[in-house]
């Protein structure tokens, strides 16, 4: 069985953090990050798309409870070290490929990583209240030595706590600054190399060397670093472009299994199957919203975890119209919505779905409804993040 969130981390995850591309790698991958992931981001466009993990029901949602603790609901330290990685990245660049001598390179603007709209100084929350007040003058000073040590000044105003905050809440313009500047420059070096002849460049981040000897020099190590955050071609994840895959439905009745269900509802394992895979397809996008925004909101203030395998319980049973459904999931609730309908008590597994897989949009939604044979040309909420993820976000 296959459930995807893909909705989901579009509508409430993307759009509180701008590091999108790492964002969806993890999500695709369930955290496995490896070399390949490089590497495809090399290839001719279409030639090869991002493996995505097949997952059962409960793994599926569970990995989309762990991407919004992660990446919506950060510790201060972990804040801390987006800002490390993409700051070293930037550095090892122009070391390595521009002899230190990158033009308009982002540390060496002064007011913009300092200021308190645009800089760290700008993420409410995570930035110490006090003795801030001679950070741009401390920042300039260090930046004549280096960029590294100039880095280490803007760390040092980030607390380093494991207080969790509310991705929505930091102001993250200064992080979305750093990956701009990530990404412009490894378009400019590695991977300009690389389109240019040298196609040994498509593991030259991730085979050691010079590249690693030059992000690690500052001293300040590995430790717990992020590792969709290691290698910069991770940072834009060219080529990245979610498969648009949605099916519309004109209806979606969750009243006609109920009526068939027997016992509480907590009882009936099957009907919750079906509440499932409605909710993670964000059938009700009112319902999704609070639950992941009370989950982070629990975590964040009070310190606890709510119980996130109750969540669908809480979809109402009723009759839904105007559904789009990602077609992975609408296969599987068909399936089983058809089981009761048909009177059947036991509900089996249905065919194993190809596998989905993030690639080249190609078509527009299909309409399947077998009531009204209609196309429905609703454009999958990943397309939008399409253009922010590839080679449009980084030309922004």
């Amino acid at each position: 069985m296959t459930l995807t969130t893909d909705d989901l981390i579009a509508k409430f995850v993307l759009r509180d953090n701008p590091l999108q591309g790492p964002i969806i790698l993890d999500y695709l991958t369930a955290g496995e990050q490896g070399p390949d992931l490089v590497e495809i981001c090399f290839h001719e466009d279409g030639d090869v798309v991002f493996p995505r993990k097949e997952l059962s029901m409960v793994a599926a949602a569970e990995n989309y409870w762990r991407i919004v603790r992660k990446w919506n609901n950060p510790t201060r330290s972990e804040t801390i070290r987006w800002i490390r990685e993409l700051c070293r990245h930037t550095i090892a660049m122009d070391e390595l490929f521009f002899s230190s001598r990158y033009s308009g390179h982002v540390l060496d603007d002064v007011a913009t990583v300092c200021g308190p709209k645009t800089g760290v100084l700008s993420m409410t929350g995570c930035i110490q209240t006090t003795g801030t007040e001679s950070l741009e003058t401390t920042y300039a000073e260090s930046l004549k030595r280096n960029k590294r040590e100039a880095m280490k000044v803007l760390l040092s105003v980030v607390l380093k706590d494991e207080k969790r905050m509310s991705a929505d809440h930091i102001v993250m313009d200064f992080i979305d600054t750093l990956r701009r500047a990530v990404s412009q420059m490894w378009f400019e070096s590695i991977y300009k190399i690389y389109k240019e002849g040298n196609k040994d460049y498509d593991d030259y981040e991730t085979r050691g060397g010079a590249y690693q000897e030059a992000f690690y020099k500052d001293g300040l190590g590995d430790k717990h670093e992020e590792p969709f955050l290691q290698y910069p071609s991770l940072i834009p994840a060219r080529n990245l472009i979610m498969t648009e895959n949605k099916i519309y439905m004109d209806q979606l009745d969750l009243t006609i299994p109920r009526q068939k269900a027997t016992g509480k509802l907590e009882g009936d394992k099957n009907f919750e199957r079906i509440l499932a895979f409605a909710f993670y397809s964000n059938v009700d996008e009112d319902l999704a919203a609070r639950c992941t925004m009370d989950y982070i909101t629990e975590r964040t203030e009070e310190g606890g975890v709510l119980d996130w395998r109750k969540f669908h319980l809480k979809l109402e049973e009723t009759l839904y119209e105007n559904v789009n459904m990602e077609e992975n999931n609408y296969r599987h609730i068909q399936k089983y919505l058809g089981e009761y309908i048909w009177g059947r008590t036991e509900l089996s597994d249905p065919d194993k779905v190809p596998q989905m897989i993030s690639g080249v949009i190609s078509q527009p939604a299909k309409d399947v409804d077998p009531v009204k044979e209609q196309t429905e040309s609703g454009v999958f909420t990943l397309v939008a993040f399409a253009a922010v993820i590839g080679f449009l976000f980084y030309q922004a």
